[in-house]
């Protein structure tokens, strides 16, 4: 399907589009007007108060979101709101509550509990709440297959890759220096208020889905989108920040882990792998259309076919099966032990006898891979223990290998990237200074987990 949109990319830049796109309608949903006050309260004394609740609920629905209108949070003071079904919660602060764009994430069933909660010492703290938006079942009907044979894929949990609960419905994946990933016509309409999701749980029967747990979800920030997307394919691509947890303040990158990305083109005929959320209705589910793996976790894998380049436009072709929502996934290619991915899957293609590929975008399209290089800061270099070639930049693909280099190669004011792991101070053939009469200064970041340096 190909639609021309003019697309905006907050924060960084702007590009004209016209691209095609695998998207689904993979949280249909219904909004229902609940307005309620909680008045006004102020907490002079030494406990947090529990000074407003409520039962709020949609007939039928699948999940509740509770959208907020003014609140005053103070400075500790919460709302908590619960699901009647599972017990589980999700907790929002004045920070939170701003970086989920007053909607809280979503709750499984048609009942929650809405709290507050004035801590000690807050004053004029209150709340309102203006609607729900209510989760219904997805209508039984086409999907657009996009199998390159007969279904291969298999349920699978890799908490690098996640599910994103917005209207398109797509997938993204964590990478090394902090940023997420997925397809530019994911974002192009804007992220505020939604999030990532993982550890997602199967879909009922009839394919409604169930949101991840409280725990698993993890806002996404609309004000940190870069996208492209223009011409055919090949120049589809969608960057942005997750904030952490809300609930136990978890860092999803340091927690749940990361693929180390890369720009090496794979021989032909190597094995890839996608892993995402794709559409299932194979088999049809209990109302004729999709069935419980319908938007859950699966991979598949196939051969690498090529990379083709029309000019600015860079496309990993392969036969590995995809369904609509797969659209954001990671191309895997599995080194030793090590993941590694090409790009980002954008397109369908592949037909069950034997004609077409899939594809998505290439790590070597010039725009995507100065974004992603230059994500955390403009001047930045990387340290890693692992990279998919010998050569050695200092880029998030050619990362340097120990610290010394590192530190020589980062220029004065610049920023180093540390990813997760053990860092040499020296290595053989990639040496460095560093020493008491060094005067430069750099910035040290480590965004995905604990580092040591040392030999």
């Amino acid at each position: 399907m190909n639609t021309s949109k003019l697309l905006l990319a907050v924060a960084a830049a702007g590009w004209l589009a016209s691209g095609p796109m695998l998207l689904a309608d993979a949280n249909p949903s219904r909004w229902v007007d609940a307005p309620h006050e909680s008045g006004v309260h102020d907490n002079p004394g030494a406990e947090t108060n529990l000074v407003w609740s409520l039962s709020l609920s949609a007939s039928d629905a699948t999940w509740l979101r509770v959208e907020f209108g003014d609140c005053n949070l103070g400075a500790a003071s919460y709302l908590r709101i619960t699901s009647v079904a599972t017990l589980r919660s999700h907790r929002l602060n004045a920070t939170s509550l701003a970086q989920w764009r007053n909607l809280c994430g979503a709750l499984k069933g048609d009942t929650v509990w809405v709290e507050l909660f004035v801590a000690p010492g807050d004053a004029g703290v209150s709340a309102s709440v203006t609607r729900l938006q209510a989760g219904v079942r997805p209508e039984p009907g086409f999907t657009a297959a996009t199998l390159c044979d007969a279904d291969s894929r298999v349920n699978t949990r890799d908490d690098r890759v996640g599910r994103m609960f917005n209207g398109g419905g797509c997938t993204a994946w964590l990478i090394q220096n902090g940023a997420v990933l997925s397809a530019g016509h994911c974002v192009d309409g804007g992220i505020g208020g939604s999030f990532l999701e993982m550890n997602v749980p199967a879909s009922d029967a009839d394919g409604s889905t169930n949101p991840a747990d409280p725990d698993d979800q993890f806002p996404m920030i609309g004000s940190s989108v870069v996208f492209e997307l223009i011409g055919s394919t090949g120049r589809d691509w969608g960057v942005f920040d997750i904030g952490p947890n809300n609930n136990t303040g978890e860092r999803a990158h340091a927690g749940r882990g990361f693929f180390r990305i890369t720009q090496v083109v794979p021989a032909a005929n190597t094995t890839l792998r996608v892993t995402g959320y794709g559409n299932d209705n194979t088999p049809m589910g209990t109302t004729g259309g999709f069935n419980n793996d319908h938007r859950t976790e699966q991979t598949s894998t196939g051969p690498f076919l090529a990379q083709d380049i029309d000019g600015a436009q860079v496309t990993h072709q392969y036969r590995v099966d995809t369904e609509p929502a797969n659209s954001g996934s990671p191309i895997i290619w599995r080194l030793g032990s090590v993941d590694f991915s090409i790009g980002i899957h954008t397109d369908g293609g592949c037909a069950d006898d034997g004609d077409g590929w899939n594809s998505g975008t290439s790590f070597n399209q010039q725009n995507l891979a100065t974004t992603v290089n230059t994500w955390p800061a403009a001047t930045v270099r990387y340290l890693d223990t692992a990279s998919a070639t010998a050569d050695v930049t200092g880029s998030i693909f050619r990362p340097y290998r120990n610290f010394n280099a590192a530190y020589a190669g980062t220029p004065n004011g610049g920023t180093l990237v540390l990813v997760a792991g053990a860092h040499p101070m020296t290595t053989a053939g990639n040496t460095g200074t560093w020493g008491s009469g060094q005067t430069k200064s750099i910035t040290l970041r480590a965004p995905v987990g604990a580092v040591t340096i040392g030999n």
